[in-house]
């Protein structure tokens, strides 16, 4: 190992991430220690996949070719695509994963794929039975105002059954007219098992707090459906799982812009 490290040079610390978030730099400036922040991306050119790094100077670093399989090849047409990477699923999440049938396991996967992928603003918090999304705050939590959906474990027994719960528009107390209500946006359980093309149940936590499971309200697709449409003005066209999901992360970015322009 000796003849490997050379002991004489400066040591360097690199922080190496495909973007970094503003608060990131705030930490850098003030920070004791100088921290190098390196970029990288995965361009495709024709049939070519390249890895870069480059410093904050938007200098490269290093670049080199990927191999990769032939399935993944782009569309001719998306040449110069930057590729969208994933953040590693947090360990006690994929353990919890591992657990379940393996179709199950593929539709979370499929579904925090599209939620990861909708806002480069998202975050994934997970605990041992826990895992949230949503805009975090400096310490890494995140705020239930800013909150977009969670897994749950929940202990029944000797079995653990998961949930997925969505911040969803409902309506207020209070309403323009009979036939246009105002909204507000609340933690909905969505029907206990995940399944693909279901048609779940809608049921509006009285707590946000996972562990609690009482309901104020709940709804059919087919009512929430309707409540939508008075609520927005829109028509809920995919009336399933995804639709919801769609519409929770229409919500969601509403609820964060509308934060940072006041």
């Amino acid at each position: 190992m000796a003849e490997i490290i050379k002991y004489d040079q400066p040591i360097r610390l690199i922080a190496i991430k495909p973007d970094f978030h503003r608060h990131n730099y705030i930490d850098q400036t003030y920070n004791k220690l100088k921290i190098e922040f390196w970029q990288f991306e995965i361009t495709q050119t024709d049939k070519q996949l390249t890895f870069h790094i480059k410093n904050q100077e938007e200098n490269t670093i290093s670049s080199t070719i990927v191999p990769y399989p032939q399935e993944y090849i782009l569309d001719e047409i998306n040449v110069q695509t930057t590729l969208h990477i994933l953040p590693r699923i947090p360990k006690a999440f994929e353990k919890l994963l591992d657990e379940r049938h393996p179709s199950d396991k593929d539709l979370v996967l499929r579904i925090r794929e599209k939620i990861l992928s909708f806002d480069e603003r998202m975050a994934e918090v997970s605990t041992k039975v826990i895992t949230r999304y949503g805009y975090p705050q400096k310490n890494g939590s995140i705020p239930t105002t800013k909150m977009f959906a969670e897994f749950y474990s929940r202990p029944i027994n000797e079995f653990y059954q998961l949930e997925f719960s969505l911040w969803l528009p409902i309506p207020n107390k209070r309403y323009i007219s009979q036939n246009i209500y105002l909204k507000k946006t609340e933690k909905i359980l969505t029907s206990t098992s995940i399944k693909e093309n279901s048609k779940p149940s809608l049921f509006v936590l009285r707590n946000p707090d996972p562990k609690s499971y009482r309901h104020s309200e709940s709804y059919s697709l087919n009512q929430y459906s309707k409540i939508y449409m008075l609520m927005t003005g829109r028509e809920l066209t995919d009336q399933s799982l995804d639709g919801l999901i769609e519409i929770a992360l229409a919500d969601w970015q509403e609820r964060l812009d509308s934060k940072t322009t006041t």
